[in-house]
């Protein structure tokens, strides 16, 4: 599309802000954004993570994730906050499983009486953990087909890291903040 298409998906963009955003309008990087298609892109699983909260699937998650983990120790919980949010950030950008996750994952903290800031820490590296498929994170897809790389090799060589990244957020998240 040309510049017109642009700016309707730009304009989209900001009513979308404006219709979910609990504080005043925060539309600066909307009308900053060279590529309004791809804050659109962005901005839809925020969205579905504003959903989420407001019809109260994101607690019922959230309980769902502490009858599983909760009772094995806040750590335990911690980590599986990491997990699901690593599962989903497998499949769309880091910036998208942040927006779908963060009001599980808050909510998640609430509920289990937990300062949130190591689950708001636990989040981010999560969400940027896209390393067992091409698929997560477009460097990943760029390489995949012309470095002659399989499917599993992602798999295979992003399991070791993933699980670094995990024993660090596991140790210095509640060093930072103890649960």
């Amino acid at each position: 599309t040309g510049h017109g298409g642009d700016a309707h998906v730009r304009n989209l963009i900001r009513r979308f802000v404006e219709t979910v955003s609990p504080a005043p309008v925060r539309t600066t990087w909307v009308r900053a954004a060279r590529r309004p298609k791809r804050a659109l892109f962005v901005c839809s699983p925020i969205g579905l993570g504003h959903a989420l909260e407001k019809t109260g699937a994101a607690k019922a998650m959230a309980d769902g994730l502490i009858a599983v983990a909760g009772g094995l120790g806040p750590v335990a919980l911690l980590g599986a906050t990491f997990l699901c949010t690593l599962f989903v950030t497998q499949f769309i950008t880091n910036s998208a499983a942040a927006g779908l996750m963060y009001p599980i994952v808050m909510a998640t903290a609430t509920r289990a009486h937990l300062d949130p800031r190591p689950f708001a820490l636990v989040l981010a590296l999560a969400a940027s953990s896209s390393f067992l498929t091409p698929i997560g994170y477009q460097t990943n897809l760029m390489i995949y087909g012309p470095g002659g790389y399989r499917f599993a090799d992602f798999a295979r060589l992003g399991l070791p890291v993933t699980l670094a990244v995990l024993a660090i957020a596991l140790i210095v998240a509640p060093a930072l903040w103890p649960l």
